[in-house]
């Protein structure tokens, strides 16, 4: 499975970077960003009740494409997300009552192609955008909640809105996404540069 992900990146990287530059001449004013981006992560549906929240924190490159308003997206995402459960029982000796809580993390690595839609034009300040694509995910072990409990899909879908800040020489942004990952799904809420 592995290998197939780190294939489809592979061969994915290699066409837009010929896509890139076969459009630099017309497209100088625009070069490709790198960035960093982190923030928080919740969880929906069926991985309610088995994780909670947590932290995600990952790279990017952004390709841009014709027409101006659009541009070619790829990102790399750890998350680290917590499953904390509090129980109660009694000592075998005396029969009193004890309760403990355990915290435990369940990680995920998420690799995303996306394109991303601006609504004002890329010389301008600032603008919303909404973005779309596709993802893949790799899991942690075995014995994490996430795994343990459910069984995750590697592939699903992502989208989101966001809002960007361009100065001189980098870019600030503030952006949700959702991106499933059957049977449920991920929704980290991020901040990030560019330059």
């Amino acid at each position: 499975m592995r290998t197939h992900i780190v294939g489809v990146v592979l061969a994915s990287t290699i066409l837009f970077a010929a896509q890139t530059s076969h459009a630099q001449a017309a497209q100088s004013d625009r070069p490709v960003q790198w960035g960093f981006m982190g923030g928080g992560v919740g969880v929906t549906g069926d991985y309610r009740g088995i994780l909670s929240t947590g932290v995600v924190g990952g790279l990017l490159v952004q390709w841009p494409m014709e027409p101006r308003h659009l541009t070619f997206r790829a990102d790399l995402m750890y998350h680290w997300i917590s499953d904390y459960h509090r129980g109660c029982g009694h000592s075998i000796e005396g029969g009193s009552a004890f309760c403990g809580s355990v915290d435990t993390w369940s990680r995920v690595v998420s690799g995303s192609f996306s394109v991303v839609a601006r609504l004002n034009d890329p010389k301008t300040g600032w603008s919303p955008y909404a973005i779309g694509g596709v993802a893949a995910y790799l899991t942690g072990n075995n014995d994490e909640p996430l795994v343990e409990r459910t069984s995750p899909s590697h592939f699903g879908f992502q989208g989101g809105v966001g809002l960007e800040w361009r100065r001189a020489k980098h870019t600030t942004f503030l952006e949700i996404r959702y991106l499933t990952m059957g049977p449920a799904g991920l929704y980290p809420v991020t901040m990030g540069w560019r330059w």
